[in-house]
């Protein structure tokens, strides 16, 4: 099941630097998701695409345009589609580039990122550069999102929710009351998600 931020992301392929004095807008949006905030589409900008399409899925990013930011965001990942996957760049012990998963085989990885080529694109990278693999602390894994627990009832992750969905709609086509719990199930799930989310915003003072 593709992620939501991978669907995100994937939108955002073919966005490009403009040539010239001129700046593509959306990449300085990318920038707004940072405390930097740049105002061209000439700045390094791999982590500015990854911290806003976070920040579009509902997650928190670094707010860092440091590639190598991301080396100690959420929860260390072995390779899966949607991990964020952090690598070697340049001489320095600052340098990197940032980006999404997308695939991988035995010598390389496939990196849905933004700046590669001055695009947001798919590009192979040797998987010798990869220095580290994360997930968000909320979805460590591809099959389930972590569940909170308010008043003694289970939130339902959204990944959980989504394996749920066919065998209810397969209800729904012999018996209306279906199509009432299906809707109703989906926004119980949303509703205590957005409440668990919020409730972290503010104990961090965000």
């Amino acid at each position: 099941m593709t992620k939501r931020w991978m669907t995100i992301a994937e939108r955002e392929i073919g966005t490009k630097e403009i040539r010239g004095a001129k700046h593509n807008p959306r990449v300085i949006e990318y920038h707004a998701a940072t405390d930097y905030s740049a105002s061209d589409d000439e700045t390094a900008w791999c982590a500015s695409f990854v911290n806003w399409v976070l920040e579009q899925a509902g997650m928190q990013g670094t707010r860092s345009p440091a590639a190598r930011s991301f080396s100690s965001w959420g929860v260390e990942s072995k390779l899966q589609k949607g991990a964020v996957v952090v690598l070697k760049r340049g001489n320095s012990s600052w340098q990197g580039h940032v980006g999404f998963v997308d695939h991988w085989d035995e010598s390389y990885v496939y990196v849905l990122g933004g700046n590669q080529s001055n695009a947001v694109n798919v590009q192979s990278f040797p998987r010798s550069k990869v220095i580290a693999v994360r997930m968000p602390k909320a979805v460590s894994n591809s099959k389930t999102v972590a569940a909170s627990s308010v008043g003694g009832v289970g939130v339902m992750g959204l990944a959980a929710l989504e394996e749920i969905k066919p065998m209810v709609s397969e209800l729904s086509t012999q018996f209306d009351w279906a199509r009432y719990l299906l809707a109703g199930i989906t926004l119980a799930a949303l509703g205590f998600v957005m409440y668990e989310r919020i409730k972290k915003i503010r104990k961090q003072g965000v």
